[in-house]
């Protein structure tokens, strides 16, 4: 999620409820990799179609996206991300 998102920053998710609206375009979703469900990925809501989310990273020139592995069903869906905690320590300390 380049340049949005950057390593060691965590991230705020309020849980997405299985009877609410699904997530509006433009929303950072966390999620289960439609493929492999122990993978959690982080994208951005490209387009919703009720029970589906067609996901984009920021960085469309090296993501891996719906583009790649189609869209994914809501239930996959852990929430919806309100808050951007910056990483602690020295932002030039990248271990």
């Amino acid at each position: 999620m380049l340049p949005a998102l950057q390593p060691k920053q965590r991230l705020l998710v309020k849980r997405l409820q299985t009877s609410g609206k699904p997530p509006s375009p433009g929303s950072v979703v966390v999620c289960h990799h439609p493929s492999d469900h122990d993978l959690v990925i982080t994208k951005r809501v490209w387009k919703s179609t009720g029970s589906w989310l067609e996901l984009r990273g920021d960085n469309q020139g090296s993501s891996t996206d719906s583009r790649h592995f189609g869209q994914v069903p809501l239930e996959h869906v852990i929430g919806v991300v309100t808050a951007v905690i910056p990483a602690l320590g020295n932002p030039s300390d990248k271990n």
